[in-house]
């Protein structure tokens, strides 16, 4: 996942462009889910989306972003991203 800018992290409330790079994988088949992302494109070779952070949501201060594929036997293959969140405190 690269955050627009080659930003390093989110701040809560603030809505930040994104591009998640996939390869070999069925976009049909393919989930990104987390509170706060709202997906803009799917392209057949990743998906642009847009994530702005909710405070309250946040696990020990970042944000948790699931990504799962059906694969070929009906399971699901599922990755979690924990992506590091300022809070306008800081």
């Amino acid at each position: 996942m690269v955050l627009e800018n080659n930003a390093e992290y989110l701040v809560v409330g603030k809505p930040t462009k994104a591009n998640f790079v996939t390869e070999n994988i069925d976009n049909q088949k393919f989930l990104i889910f987390g509170p706060g992302i709202m997906v803009n494109q799917a392209e057949k070779d990743g998906f642009r989306f847009t994530i702005t952070p909710i405070e309250n949501t946040l696990v020990d201060g970042k944000l948790k972003i699931q990504v799962t594929e059906n694969v070929e036997n009906g399971e699901n293959f599922t990755t979690t991203f924990l992506v590091p969140v300022k809070t306008k405190k800081e």
